[in-house]
C-alpha cells in the first residue's frame, strides 16, 4: 500500500497492488492525506 500525496498536501491517492496478479486498486482520499481509515472499506471485508 502507498500514498501518493499532491501539492501542498490538498489531495491524495492510496493505491494497493497485488504483485502476484498484477491487480491495483487506486482511491482518492476526499481530505488528503489528513483522511482517517474507513473500517468499513472494501477491500477490509474481501471484496471489491
Amino acid at each position: 500500500m502507498d500514498t501518493i500525496v499532491g501539492k501542498n498536501n490538498k489531495g491524495a491517492i492510496v493505491t494497493i497492488i497485488d504483485r502476484s496478479t498484477d491487480w491495483l486498486v487506486m482511491k482518492k482520499l476526499p481530505h488528503g492525506k489528513e483522511a482517517f481509515a474507513d473500517p468499513h472499506a472494501p477491500w477490509k471485508k474481501g471484496g471489491i
